[in-house]
């Protein structure tokens, strides 16, 4: 998901989708299953130009440093990211954290992202991970822990960096001491 969301640092803080285009996609769908159906149905057209998808601009294929990991992304990988991103009409993958995890908006996130991770992790890029393949079967799994990752601990971290900025990295800064503190109490005793 921050390959997704464009978080390639790793203290980046998620955005919020703009208003203009979250009115945009909900003119596109009304209900769930015409995003499930839009999405896996190959002969409808794209709600959105290519050229218009913003976070996957600069990302190539091969090996790149993302955070504190290596990434092995093929070109079809990238090329079946945006085409399902082009194919909701989503521009910035970036949930709505400022509302509900069910809302229309949302949940074409989720698709997007549990589709574009399954299909992924089966090409092979990201064996770093260590992904157990056999968890893909169960879609309730990685629903859940797609709701927990975007929308309780991302949304902790936009919702910290709304109130004040630069406070996330002020609390990383103060737990990096802190753990550096105990590991060095644990070599004195």
């Amino acid at each position: 998901m921050k390959i997704l969301w464009g978080l390639i640092y790793e203290r980046s803080i998620p955005i919020s989708p703009d208003y203009s285009m979250l009115k945009e996609f909900n003119c596109h769908f009304l209900f769930l299953s015409e995003i499930v159906a839009h999405s896996e149905n190959t002969t409808l057209p794209p709600l959105v130009p290519i050229k218009e998808i913003i976070k996957m601009k600069g990302f190539k294929p091969g090996k790149k440093k993302f955070g504190t990991c290596i990434v092995n992304m093929s070109y079809f990988a990238i090329k079946y990211i945006i085409s399902c991103l082009v194919k909701l009409g989503i521009r910035p993958w970036a949930p709505d954290l400022n509302s509900l995890c069910d809302t229309l908006y949302n949940e074409a996130c989720r698709v997007s992202a549990i589709q574009t991770f399954c299909q992924a992790s089966i090409s092979g890029a990201y064996e770093f991970l260590n992904v157990n393949l056999t968890y893909f079967e169960d879609v309730l799994l990685l629903k859940k822990v797609y709701n927990h990752y975007a929308h309780y601990y991302m949304a902790q971290r936009y919702k910290k960096e709304a109130k004040e900025s630069g406070r996330y990295a002020k609390d990383e800064d103060r737990r990096a001491v802190l753990r550096a503190r105990l590991r060095m109490s644990k070599i004195i005793i």
